[in-house]
């Protein structure tokens, strides 16, 4: 990951803090790409991993699955595991990065 970091930080090794410049160009054009591409990838291999465990799915997993009709309620409608590692966690795993 530290390679990954110093390419979103632009080649600098340290965190930034309040008192660095903002710069938009670069959190519009790296960083909120970036952001998306780390969200889908990690909410596409957890619900991949709830899929290929036997016991993921059958104690966590199926209860999305109860859900017989395709609305976007639906999407939401989880274990509470799943809500927080499959859904709430990937969109904050790429800002943690």
């Amino acid at each position: 990951f530290e390679s990954c970091w110093k390419f979103i930080q632009g080649g600098q090794h340290r965190r930034l803090d309040e008192s660095d410049a903002w710069l938009w160009q670069h959190e519009l054009l790296f960083k909120i790409p970036i952001h998306a591409i780390i969200s889908d990838i990690s909410f596409y291999a957890i619900h991949y991993a709830l899929h290929y465990s036997s016991f993921f799915y059958k104690h966590i997993h199926k209860v999305h699955h109860r859900f017989q009709a395709p609305t976007a309620m639906a999407c939401v409608y989880a274990h509470p595991l799943e809500f927080v590692f499959g859904n709430i966690f990937p969109f904050f795993f790429g800002p943690m990065l």
